[in-house]
């Protein structure tokens, strides 16, 4: 009922406000009425429209040249648009400078203008008539100047375009489409806020497990391109890293550097702890021994080494593999 009752209230005013939009006012004066002949004088009118409107007002100028003037300049215009209590006013102003070419009481206007309204129907409005006292200045006599003469009947349109006036602009209305838009944009983006908060995480990836020895199994196989391609000591160096990294994680030597040395002594005692057997020591003993001859004793192996070598540090790898499984077991 509260709704309802607002709604109707807004409309009333609504109502009221285009009932008083339509006031259209036109008053003209001069800047004086006693002048001598061929004197110039300003001629202004000045048109007031409170509200908004959709058609331009059509204005219709006095007949100059009848009514004993000449136009020397104009017109000229000047327009002021404001905005009070959300009432728009338009102003404006339109002013000829003119010379008397008669003696005598000369009659000027009135002004005559025109505005429909689909609420009012034609709104007309008549400017005051203007009495001008011309006195006669000796012998000094003005040769009138012929002009053209519109027909009474076809009014101008104000402001005419062919005088370079500037048309009275229609208020904008209120830009409900844009209001609209920036609505839906907002909306728009709230949504996808709560989206994005109340959306359910995605479920993080399980990290992949590798057995240490599978690893060190499939780069020892990697490193054997090394060996076809002739690369020899390219080889040993890869050989060298897989097994440090590999028995790193199997002995629990992270600190440091150990050498090749400290880990066959490492292992070994790892070894015989598990009882993994003299030829399981042999197998670990013997490629650790070589690594360090050809790395660091720059032993240069024969072929049947580097051909041997291989399934030396595999043995290797599978010796630590099958103790630490003997360790699970336990």
């Amino acid at each position: 009922m509260r709704r309802l009752t607002t709604f109707l209230l807004l409309a009333g005013a609504l109502l009221a406000a285009r009932v008083r939009a339509m006031d259209l006012q036109l008053h003209a004066q001069v800047d004086k009425d006693h002048v001598q002949l061929g004197e110039s004088i300003v001629y202004q009118v000045s048109l007031q429209l409170n509200g908004q409107s959709s058609f331009t007002p059509q204005l219709q100028t006095p007949e100059f040249q009848q009514q004993g003037f000449q136009v020397r300049s104009g017109p000229q215009q000047q327009q002021n648009v404001s905005w009070v209590n959300g009432v728009v006013t338009q102003n404006v102003t339109i002013s000829w400078q003119i010379m008397a070419i008669k003696s005598g009481d000369l009659t000027l206007g009135p002004c005559v203008v025109r505005l429909k309204d689909p609420a009012q129907g034609e709104i007309t409005r008549r400017s005051e008539t203007l009495t001008i006292h011309v006195e006669k200045a000796g012998a000094f006599v003005i040769p009138p100047t012929p002009t053209a003469v519109a027909p009474e009947s076809t009014p101008t349109p104000l402001p005419p375009q062919a005088d370079g006036l500037r048309p009275i602009r229609p208020d904008m209305p209120f830009p409900w489409a844009q209001v609209a838009g920036l609505g839906a944009l907002a909306a728009g983006l709230l949504g996808f806020m709560a989206w994005l908060a109340l959306r359910r995480p995605k479920p993080k990836a399980a990290p992949v497990v590798r057995n240490p020895g599978q690893v060190a199994l499939y780069e020892l196989e990697q490193a054997r391109r090394l060996l076809a391609e002739g690369k020899g000591a390219e080889y040993f160096r890869q050989v060298s890293r897989v097994l440090r990294s590999y028995l790193g994680v199997r002995l629990g030597m992270f600190q440091g550097e150990p050498t090749l040395l400290e880990f066959k002594r490492r292992g070994a005692a790892y070894l015989k702890e598990r009882q993994a057997g003299e030829e399981a020591l042999q197998a670990s003993g013997e490629a650790l021994d070589e690594l360090v001859l050809v790395l660091f004793a720059k032993h240069q192996p024969t072929a049947g080494e580097e051909e041997a070598f291989p399934d030396k540090a595999r043995a290797l790898v599978l010796a630590f593999e099958k103790a630490a499984e003997r360790d699970k077991g336990k």
